[in-house]
């Protein structure tokens, strides 16, 4: 099977451990046992190595612990409420930031010299799923729109494991 890029997953191995470093260090709460985290064995994984945090809320308590991080950080502005149409080009041909669209219906232009498009995948399209309806694929079709290049795009997840 053996499918991944070796350098990819090479670079995610060895950032795993800083990487649950600084969620816990932000205040995710992983789930512990005696001799310290509780890893648990998921579906497709030849040895426990998965972390809970709450239960079965980690993605909840992850996001939760990072929005709070942010907002105390002072040079990150949060914004809320909004519904993102377009990605804006640059005129390197970067993305310079993005289009959207407030609860009241009034055109946002949201400038940016980096982008996180972070927008929870396409999962939701599937009728069984556990995604919510807003992960449409949208944010992939967006980036698409604007050359990104995406890779696996056959490997979705629609159901719990």
């Amino acid at each position: 099977c053996h499918t991944s890029d070796p350098r990819a997953a090479l670079r995610i191995i060895r950032g795993a451990g800083e990487a649950v470093r600084f969620l816990s260090g932000v205040g995710v709460r992983f789930d512990r046992g005696e001799s310290g985290w509780r890893v648990h064995l998921e579906a497709g994984h030849s040895h426990p190595r998965v972390l809970h945090a709450e239960g079965d809320r980690t993605g909840s308590a992850i996001l939760s612990a990072l929005l709070a991080h942010a907002a105390g950080c002072g040079h990150i502005e949060l914004l809320s409420g909004l519904r993102v149409a377009m990605l804006l080009a640059g005129e390197d041909g970067g993305i310079a930031g993005a289009l959207g669209f407030d609860r009241a219906g009034a055109a946002v232009r949201i400038s940016a010299r980096d982008t996180v498009l972070a927008t929870g995948g396409l999962g939701g399209l599937f009728p069984s799923t556990t995604n919510g309806r807003h992960a449409n694929g949208d944010g992939l079709a967006m980036a698409l729109s604007r050359g990104a290049r995406v890779a696996g795009l056959e490997f979705v997840q629609f159901h719990p494991t």
